[in-house]
């Protein structure tokens, strides 16, 4: 009896994907989600300020064992000398985006959301001012396996940084965050 036990404990446990294919999976689902961003990024233009956005990997919402979602972030702000409202600001910044295909759908206040391919793309309200504004776009919900501790662990005191960027082609993050550099 004590036998069946450890051969069964065995046996589920290679379901798990291991922390290298769970690591090339995490970098799969992340780059769609990256090249998105920029297109976002570059498709707003200079019409509000941008600064740098970051991405990480963070649980689901319904925290299933394993599972994370990529997110990149950029909080917009308007240039006009006289701040226009968060509510203004999303109607701009949603008209630029759906010149380039995203035409997000109001659901209340600034919050506005579609999903092309996978990935969600949100314009919501932050909690840093009322003429401000974050522009999202998140993967889906993926299972990570063993990566997923490696990750999270990577994640919790560092991003991917996505820094301004005017070139034609930006960078995609290649690496993921060493959570044992002092970065």
């Amino acid at each position: 009896m004590l036998m069946i036990v450890m051969v069964s404990s065995c046996s589920s446990g290679s379901n798990r994907l291991s922390v290298d294919e769970g690591k090339r999976l995490a970098d799969k689902t992340r780059r769609p989600v990256a090249q998105t961003y920029w297109r976002l990024y570059k498709g707003i233009g200079t019409s509000v300020s941008q600064g740098g956005g970051d991405g990480r990997f963070v649980d689901c919402e319904d925290a299933k064992a394993d599972s994370m979602v990529y997110t990149t972030s950029n909080l917009l702000t308007s240039r006009k000398k006289e701040k226009e409202s968060g509510e203004r600001l999303a109607e701009t910044a949603a008209g630029k985006l759906a010149s380039i295909g995203w035409s997000l759908e109001p659901s209340h206040g600034v919050h506005r959301s579609a999903t092309k391919n996978g990935v969600t793309v949100e314009l919501r309200p932050t909690e840093i001012n009322d003429w401000s504004i974050i522009l999202q776009a998140q993967s889906g919900c993926v299972n990570l396996g063993a990566a997923a501790d490696v990750l999270k662990d990577a994640y919790s005191s560092q991003s991917d940084l996505y820094h301004d960027s005017r070139a034609a082609t930006s960078r995609v993050p290649t690496k993921f965050p060493d959570p044992d550099s002092s970065g």
